[in-house]
């Protein structure tokens, strides 16, 4: 069993990315922006803490109705609007947001890289071929 956020439609008449493109034309949206490599890295690793936190709140129901902005120009960033609630709400500790954030920050020299922020991308030019 799987749960998924959003049940497989299969292929389109246009590859996803440029469906988005046409459907958030001068708004924000989030898989628009983890398109370009390098950009969201740039934000989310500034304070991977304050990152993580911004973003657990903002998927925990509880951010709605705390001034969360959904209709943000294109050029926005992720974490643009995005609440930082004070205190933060009990199901998450400092301890456990510590732990978290660990596991994202870079490396010290000779150890293996870490989990990357970013999810990949949709972009077909980034994509490998498959092979049959």
């Amino acid at each position: 069993m799987a749960g998924l956020s959003v049940p497989h439609t299969g292929h389109g008449p246009m590859p996803r990315i440029e469906l988005f493109g046409e459907l958030y034309k001068g708004r924000f949206f989030y898989r628009l922006y983890f398109q370009e490599p390098g950009v969201p890295e740039t934000e989310l690793e500034a304070n991977v803490w304050s990152s993580l936190r911004k973003i657990y709140y903002w998927g925990s129901g509880e951010a709605i109705g705390s001034g969360l902005k959904v209709n943000k120009p294109a050029d926005a960033r992720l974490l643009d609007g995005l609440p930082d609630p004070q205190p933060f709400p009990a199901w998450l500790t400092a301890a456990d947001l510590d732990y978290y954030a660990e596991q994202f920050e870079w490396p010290s020299a000779g150890s293996s890289s870490p989990r990357p922020l970013s999810p990949a991308p949709l972009n077909p030019r980034y994509e490998l071929p498959v092979s049959t």
